[in-house]
Formats: C-alpha cells, structure tokens, sequence
C-alpha cells in the first residue's frame, strides 16, 4: 500500500476584517459604542446622566451672562422623518454633522437638562451622535424618565 504524499503547506488567508472604529473622545462616546455592540442601553443611560452635551442653538443667547435655558433658541431639526433636538458628546461628533467652515453655536447643558428642553419642545425624538460613528436616539417617555433622574427600565413593571 502506497502511503499518501503530505500535503503542502498552504498559506490559510482570514477575511480581512473591517478597520477599529478611533477611540471616542469621551465616555458618553464609549458609551454609545458599548450599547450598539452588545444592545445594553443601561450603561448608555447611567453615563448619560452624568454627562454634559453640547447643544446646537440658532444664534448666540440675547443675553451674555448666564441665560436661562427656557431663552435659548435650540436648533430643531428634522431628522429621520421626526422633529428632533440635537446634542453631541464631544466636539468631534459636532463637527460630524456640521461640517467645516460652518461655525455653529453650542450651549453645554447638562443631560438631564437637555431631556427636560426636549420635553418642553415637543420633539419626536432628542438625537445624541447624529452623524456618529454611534448615535443614540432618545424617546419622549425616555426623556420623561432622565429628566427625572430615573434610569429607563430599572426596577420598573413590565407587567401590563
């Protein structure tokens, strides 16, 4: 009986994997990334009530020294087919979906500022990352629970 030759050593190629996404440049970032990848949005929410966002505004505040939230002119836009309000985590992702030269105003608030304005504009929707590489969109019944401190699906019913 004739023993089989050995094989060639054949040279085995992976599929090229897809390139790493840049580190994000805040934690609300890797929060972002975090909650897409695994589909957990409670860590998401717990850094997001810690956060301030930067908020886009039509024109500068009337007024230099300390303006109240409720004078602010917030840029609304329609996003998705909804009225939405937009906040970014970090200035990379601002400059994301305003690209350069436009110079666009921001106010920094805090996040559950933020979900308390969007309640009070009746948006749809309050966008965080719109542009990305991660965003996150934000129900009014979600906003209605941050604003109040209250981490969506933690401790609630699911009971109908």
């Amino acid at each position: 009986m004739k023993r089989p030759q050995s094989r060639e050593a054949v040279a085995v190629i992976a599929p090229e994997a897809p390139p790493p996404l840049p580190p994000p440049a805040s934690r609300l970032a890797a929060a972002l990334m975090d909650g897409d990848r695994t589909g957990d949005k409670r860590l998401f929410y717990q850094v997001f009530l810690e956060s301030k966002l930067l908020v886009p505004l039509r024109r500068e505040p009337s007024t230099s020294h300390n303006p109240r939230l409720s004078d602010l002119n917030y840029l609304i836009r329609v996003c998705e087919g909804w009225p939405s309000l937009l906040g970014f985590s970090d200035v990379e992702a601002l400059d994301e979906f305003f690209p350069a030269p436009r110079k666009v105003v921001c106010a920094t608030l805090d996040a559950r500022d933020l979900c308390r304005i969007a309640i009070g504009q009746e948006v749809d929707q309050l966008l965080i990352n719109a542009a990305g590489p991660v965003g996150f969109s934000l129900s009014p019944l979600e906003c209605q629970l941050l604003a109040a401190g209250v981490i969506p699906g933690e401790g609630m019913d699911d009971r109908p």
